[in-house]
């Protein structure tokens, strides 16, 4: 009887044995289809996507291509409007100067109409070249005049004071500063005012004076400084 159960019991673990064993093989079967079909769609997403790229990259080489072509479009009609600018503003430039030497030309041909009407009619009179003119005649009479004085003067006069005196020359005279300051303050008007005097009082020699020709007093404010302060 005992062993009777045992086989029973040993029979019903086999059955349940098999059944665990044939569910396990199911779901590894299943375990293995579902793996299967996730690969098979990974790989077909990842082809769709590789489809995608290749579409894409295709469409933007086009564009590119397209944009390139439109740029070099673009590039020949900016050129050509330029050559067109820059030769409509010579044109315009030439038609300008035309202009301005055809104006010129007309002022000029008025001018010498009305030159020609205003001229004077002169007979031919070589001798009027060579001949002595108005002033010059003017001229010749003040000279005579003044050798006539010169000579009534050498009769009156004693010898040695009509000899040429020894100056100083324009050129001289203006090379001082103080000479020059001196006329533009007379032109102004301002030379006899006390700021003209307090002005030139300031002014030093273009030429530093020569010891024997100052004076005494200048001499003292030279040595002694001190006493022109006092």
């Amino acid at each position: 009887m005992i062993a009777l159960e045992e086989q029973e019991q040993s029979k019903l673990r086999e059955q349940a044995e098999a059944v665990a064993s044939e569910k396990r093989a199911k779901q590894a079967a299943a375990r293995k289809a579902t793996k299967q079909k996730v690969t098979a769609y990974k790989a077909a997403k990842m082809a769709a996507k590789a489809r995608e790229m290749e579409k894409e990259a295709n469409r933007l080489a086009v564009l590119r291509d397209i944009h390139e072509k439109q740029a070099r479009i673009d590039t020949d009609r900016l050129v050509q409007a330029e050559k067109q600018r820059l030769a409509e503003l010579h044109r315009q430039r030439v038609l300008a100067k035309e202009r301005v030497e055809l104006e010129a030309s007309r002022r000029q041909s008025r001018l010498d109409c009305i030159a020609k009407k205003v001229r004077p009619v002169v007979k031919s009179d070589p001798e009027r070249i060579t001949s002595e003119t108005r002033a010059w005649r003017i001229k010749l009479e003040q000279r005579r005049q003044e050798a006539e004085l010169l000579a009534e003067l050498e009769e009156f006069v004693p010898s040695h004071l009509m000899t040429s005196l020894t100056t100083f020359s324009d050129s001289q005279l203006y090379a001082d500063r103080r000479t020059r300051l001196t006329a533009a303050l007379h032109s102004a008007g301002l030379l006899d005012s006390d700021y003209a005097r307090t002005l030139l009082s300031g002014v030093q020699p273009t030429v530093p004076p020569r010891k024997d020709s100052q004076t005494c007093e200048q001499l003292k404010q030279i040595l002694n400084p001190e006493s022109k302060g006092s």
